[in-house]
């Protein structure tokens, strides 16, 4: 795991929720990805991207001192970011205007919470691969997951949800599981 994390994505979270926060900190572990900061707090987050340079941001739009819009628009000014990080949004705000907003000023990825943290991991990957191309890390962060799949999930003979009963939560999460980005629905 230590060689794997070394040259793992390296990933910044920013999220107000601490469980949250402790929650996708342990799942990219798991898959071999290095979590380099973990913060609730937006100034904290800008000042930890410009230092540590990480491949990915998962960081919800409201956050304390500076929100997630704010921190988009500093990073899209820095002239000294040549590899600019895939940012991944995830936030409660179901407001359309908020999706454009983001996508404008730097957003890769938006996804309405509640979401799993493995499909948070599947689109994660997905970005990184269209970005970068299919690569030797991406193939071998594909292959841990495959490894920890049973061989019913294999063949994809199994329904991986557990209904809530909440109808708007269920169906989102089946909307993201086949990829129509949830604000579509």
């Amino acid at each position: 795991l230590c060689m794997m994390e070394e040259r793992g994505l390296r990933i910044i979270i920013a999220d107000q929720n601490v469980q949250e926060r402790e929650s996708k900190e342990k799942s990219f572990l798991s898959q071999g990805m290095k979590v380099v900061c973990s913060t609730g707090d937006g100034n904290k987050a800008l000042e930890e991207i410009r230092k540590k340079k990480p491949d990915v941001v998962v960081m919800d739009m409201m956050l304390p001192g500076i929100d997630g819009i704010g921190i988009l628009e500093e990073i899209q000014r820095e002239p000294m970011m040549r590899k600019k990080p895939i940012f991944v949004i995830q936030t409660l705000l179901k407001r359309d205007n908020l999706v454009n907003e983001a996508i404008e000023a730097g957003a890769d990825y938006y996804m309405l919470k509640p979401i799993s943290n493995a499909m948070l991991i599947k689109r994660i990957l997905q970005l990184v691969e269209k970005r970068n191309g299919e690569s030797e890390l991406v193939s071998s962060l594909h292959q841990k997951t495959k490894e920890k799949e049973s061989p019913e999930e294999n063949q994809g003979c199994t329904n991986e949800y557990t209904f809530s009963g909440d109808l708007e939560m269920d169906i989102t999460n089946i909307l993201l599981e086949i990829g129509i980005p949830a604000h579509i629905k």
